[in-house]
């Protein structure tokens, strides 16, 4: 069987009525529209789309309400408070604040904490209640219907794709993005992958810089939708991503499957040096802690332990940010120093895979499209691919003739055994431990690439990765 077979069955497209919709969001819903005529597409696109809207934009949720006194939600919880006596303020992304009450959300605190990590569709209605240390400026709405979109998993199809169609879970991982499977996208794609697993119970933090156009922010979306990630276009503020003590609210890092952080090359050094500190021990051991105290004089601390994966690029305008393949963790670790001026090599360590592609892959070559639209697999298919492929990681120590100690050495483990998953081929240790180091680059599983030759188009040869 062929590619093409798997896109004829479970690739699916839905063509964009409404232009500023975002693509993961189509996916996302498109129950929604599958054998639908068009105009009543065009229709529902279109309902989706405000929906969605409103829960970006403070001003337009105000709007929505001045003018009918309620308004349709879709939105994920960017931030939560808890009161003692049940009542819940959920934060949009628009900064919007949504009441409601424990009781509403469900019967338990694990129940409540998996909901509030999800996407949510509500019916609000203008609030009258004044709530105390909020800002009288920011739009204030009650809920009254609320219905989680918790994920569901098709379990059989993941299944028929990895074992009828005979292929490897990174190769069905691509086509679930809609990308087709190919030396170059394997080699691209391989590191992003490896945050949506784990490795024995603990999240992989990756880092990559690539050129311009390589489907970063698309694939970003996708996780944001399909996987409950939340997605950061700059380094954020301490009181996003863990205790805004303004309004008593919990960051991102619990309210997410998994945190993106894209332009990791633009951070500004003032806000780096506010998160430094919480998320060296947060990417460490899940301990998230802010700095500052609350209204009863006691820091918040939480424990999460979830994934983070950067994204920046090494060109700007035209001019690569360097020349020559060097060591790739040295080398992010050199522009972190120059950023923060001081040592970040702590943070840097976190990381376990520091990936730099020099070759300029667009993306957009590579695209599988059905009836001239852009395909993929539904997120119900994507995430059991993913779960199934978890399933199948071991816990193998490894024992590299490379000197890898601490971190380095668990990170080392993890990458083995995950990539091992991912490609159905065992690499090999010493080579995993040195793209550990920054001796070897991910290309290193593909082809021989040198550390200190002049970056050139690199030619993949994926035969270890024996049928793709």
């Amino acid at each position: 069987m062929t590619y093409q077979d798997v896109i004829d069955e479970y690739l699916v497209s839905v063509k964009k009525y409404i232009k500023d919709i975002p693509h993961p969001l189509l996916v996302a819903f498109y129950g929604e529209f599958d054998g639908l005529n068009e105009d009543v597409v065009r229709a529902r696109q279109q309902e989706i789309y405000n929906m969605y809207n409103i829960s970006l934009s403070d001003e337009s949720l105000a709007i929505e309400l001045a003018l009918h006194d309620e308004a349709e939600v879709i939105f994920k919880p960017e931030n939560y408070s808890v009161f003692p006596d049940g009542r819940v303020i959920l934060v949009t992304r628009g900064g919007s604040y949504l009441l409601t009450h424990v009781k509403e959300l469900g019967k338990t605190r694990e129940e409540i904490e998996n909901i509030l990590s999800n996407w949510i569709y509500a019916i609000v209605k203008r609030s009258k209640v004044k709530t105390k240390g909020f800002a009288s400026s920011i739009t204030t709405a009650r809920v009254v219907e609320f219905e989680p979109l918790t994920m569901n998993y098709e379990f059989d199809a993941a299944k028929k794709i990895l074992n009828d169609y005979d292929l490897l879970p990174i190769e069905a991982l691509l086509l679930a993005n809609g990308i087709i499977p190919d030396g170059k996208t394997i080699r691209l794609f391989l590191p992003r992958f490896i945050p949506l697993l784990n490795y024995n119970g603990m999240p992989i933090h990756v880092m990559q810089l690539t050129n311009t156009d390589s489907g970063k922010s698309h694939f970003a979306a996708r996780l944001e939708f399909a996987f409950n990630f939340t997605t950061f276009s700059e380094m954020p503020s301490a009181a996003k991503l863990i205790y805004d003590a303004r309004n008593y609210t919990k960051g991102a890092v619990f309210t997410s499957e998994g945190i993106v952080i894209d332009e990791v090359d633009k951070i500004k050094k003032e806000r780096f040096d506010e998160v430094y500190q919480p998320l060296n021990t947060g990417l460490e051991n899940g301990i998230w802690r802010r700095g500052v105290q609350t209204s009863k004089g006691v820091r918040l601390e939480g424990y999460r332990l979830i994934p983070f994966l950067l994204f920046g690029n090494i060109i700007q305008g035209e001019d690569p940010l360097f020349k020559y393949v060097k060591n790739p963790r040295r080398l992010v670790n050199d522009m972190f120093d120059n950023l923060a001026r001081f040592s970040t090599y702590s943070f840097i360590e976190r990381f376990a895979v520091v990936d730099v592609v020099y070759e300029r892959i667009p993306i957009t070559k590579y695209v599988v499209f059905k009836d001239g639209v852009a395909g993929c697999m539904r997120d119900s298919v994507y995430r059991a691919l993913v779960k199934t492929t978890q399933d199948e990681i071991r816990v193998k120590p490894t024992n590299p003739n490379v000197n890898v100690q601490g971190r380095l050495k668990r990170h080392t483990d993890a990458l083995f055994n995950v990539v091992s998953a991912l490609t159905g081929v065992e690499p090999d240790e010493d080579v995993i431990a040195k793209i550990v180091l920054g001796e070897l680059s991910i290309d290193a599983l593909f082809t021989k690439t040198d550390v200190g030759e002049e970056v050139k188009e690199v030619v993949y040869d994926v035969s270890p990765l024996s049928d793709v």
